[in-house]
């Protein structure tokens, strides 16, 4: 696990959806608010099909709900091949059983936000300020193949979801050294979803509402009283475009108890006293 220490990062970002070049740019008088987080450890990659298969084999966990990884992957979690390929095809209850029975967590969403965008402190001063909006876990430069493998860079352009070994691309690891962040799968995350309807960049979503002067440890968005309880799921899928993969970048929840394809997680955890 990595370790990433308590201070001040910028999470969000407003950016105009008309003009796609905007995305590299995370303009700190629009978005970025500041949110303090406690120190905590996260997972340096997503948990791994052979990992994921030791608590299923423990009795512990359930088996994801399909074994395979698009089209031409059918034996996929059941193939030694791709046994430190991120696990797919787990709810996000599957996802917190598993973290339990390490002893950790799933992150939060602001947690899984500074893990891969940095703290303010990474760049001087250490209070918070427009050279803190990063992009990208490297920076603002857009994606290489090198660092995250988007839609130019697979074999098959728009065949989306298939999963390459976790930690491979070296030149894409966050300012704390966590790899795969923006793309590989979309990871889930401990907090709960806002109303799909929300717009991850309306100033009335619950980010910009409780936190534009600040705030320490949010817990973030209470559950949904109605059916579709959601956690909130970030990052994104290989083979996806890249301006879907700014860090910020928010989609709309995904139910407690649904699986799909591309879908992993990694876990977190208080750092021992």
């Amino acid at each position: 696990m990595a370790l990433v220490p308590a201070g001040p990062f910028l999470m969000g970002c407003r950016w105009d959806d008309g003009d796609p070049v905007e995305y590299r740019q995370c303009d700190y008088t629009l978005g970025g608010v500041p949110v303090t987080l406690s120190s905590y450890c996260i997972d340096l990659t997503e948990v791994t099909n052979a990992a994921y298969a030791r608590c299923v084999t423990s009795g512990s966990c359930e088996a994801p709900t399909r074994v395979d990884n698009g089209p031409f992957r059918p034996h996929y979690y059941d193939n030694p091949e791709f046994a430190d390929y991120p696990v797919v095809w787990v709810s996000p209850t599957d996802a917190e059983t598993h973290c339990r029975w390490l002893g950790k967590r799933l992150p939060s969403e602001a947690e899984w936000e500074k893990a891969g965008r940095g703290g303010c402190e990474i760049v001087a001063p250490e209070t918070c300020g427009p050279e803190d909006g990063r992009m990208f876990p490297w920076g603002d430069s857009p994606p290489t193949c090198d660092q995250a493998e988007h839609w130019d860079c697979v074999a098959v352009p728009g065949l989306m979801g298939i999963t390459h070994r976790v930690g491979s691309l070296s030149a894409g690891v966050s300012p704390y050294g966590v790899f795969d962040l923006v793309d590989n799968v979309y990871e889930i995350t401990g907090t709960w979803a806002e109303d799909p309807l929300m717009s991850a960049r309306d100033p009335d979503s619950w980010w910009y509402r409780n936190c534009a002067a600040g705030c320490t440890d949010p817990a973030g968005p209470d559950p949904l009283d109605w059916p579709f309880q959601a956690k909130e799921p970030r990052g994104t899928v290989s083979g996806d475009q890249a301006l879907w993969m700014p860090v910020p970048f928010r989609y709309s929840g995904t139910s407690v108890h649904l699986s799909y394809d591309g879908q992993g997680f990694r876990c977190a955890a208080n750092p021992r006293e």
